[in-house]
């Protein structure tokens, strides 16, 4: 229950900020490719100043494009920036799998950044984690240089999350 109260937080924050997403089906080839067995990572996603390498069949979703998209954990898919004041959500949303977004961070989104308490670093990027994962099944990261939130939620393997995750570089978004 938990899990759906903070992930509902997660899609009902924000106000419409565009930082000009891009997406390209084809990596930039000085990248490391994350690897997770059965997964083409070849869709490149720019935001804000980062570039993530994705799953190539997840759609992305511009959040400021279509405010009233419903941020949903129980589809693949890319978030990109703030969902609208009033998403159209179904009722009730089952089960739980990979999904990634990427947001600025907002005083809406303060709630989901307070879980991002450990300091350290990713390719060289500094970062604060949230130390439990496993807890809400999400990977949450704050890019504080960026102020940038990132949540990559996954079902009982997170392995593609950590391949998302382990993917970011500075990018041109």
């Amino acid at each position: 229950m938990l899990l759906v109260v903070v992930l509902g937080a997660l899609a009902l924050s924000g106000c419409g900020q565009s930082d000009n997403p891009s997406v390209q089906s084809e990596p930039d080839p000085s990248a490391t490719t994350p690897t997770s067995e059965g997964v083409d990572f070849s869709q490149e996603v720019d935001f804000g100043g980062l570039t993530f390498l994705a799953p190539a069949e997840w759609p992305v979703h511009d959040l400021a494009a279509a405010p009233t998209t419903c941020v949903r954990i129980d589809e693949h898919a890319i978030y990109l920036g703030e969902p609208g004041d009033s998403p159209e959500c179904p009722a009730r949303i089952l089960g739980h799998t990979e999904t990634l977004s990427i947001g600025p961070l907002t005083d809406r989104r303060q709630v989901d950044a307070a879980r991002a308490t450990l300091a350290t670093t990713i390719n060289g990027l500094p970062v604060r984690v949230d130390p439990k994962p496993d807890v809400n099944g999400a990977l949450t990261v704050l890019f504080p240089d960026h102020q940038l939130l990132v949540i990559i939620t996954f079902g009982n393997d997170r392995a593609v999350a950590d391949a998302i995750l382990a993917s970011v570089r500075p990018g041109s978004g």
